[in-house]
């Protein structure tokens, strides 16, 4: 399991934690709402809320070699990001 695979990381490193999960690729599907609900299960408040949905933006982004902001800063996918750094400044910060 998730816990597992954190668990069996750590040893090799003491010092590493996690410090929180998050969905990239979500598409709103009863398999990743299971699977949500199962990582929720395990990590509790380390799984964080915010999910980066799916776009081909993300595809386009790599292959120009430009940040999805540059490409469309109106995109979902580009107020996802924008909210998921907010929330990780808010967490940090």
């Amino acid at each position: 399991n998730t816990i597992q695979v954190i668990e069996a990381v750590s040893s090799y490193n003491d010092r590493l934690k996690l410090g929180g999960a998050f969905f990239v690729q979500w598409e709103n599907r009863k398999i990743n709402k299971a699977a949500y609900e199962m990582l929720s299960s395990e990590l509790g408040n380390k799984l964080l809320s915010e999910k980066i949905r799916k776009s081909k933006l993300a595809e386009e982004s790599s292959y120009e070699r430009e940040p999805i902001s540059v490409l469309d800063a109106s995109s979902t996918i580009a107020k996802d990001y924008i909210e998921f750094t907010n929330r990780m400044i808010e967490l940090v910060g």
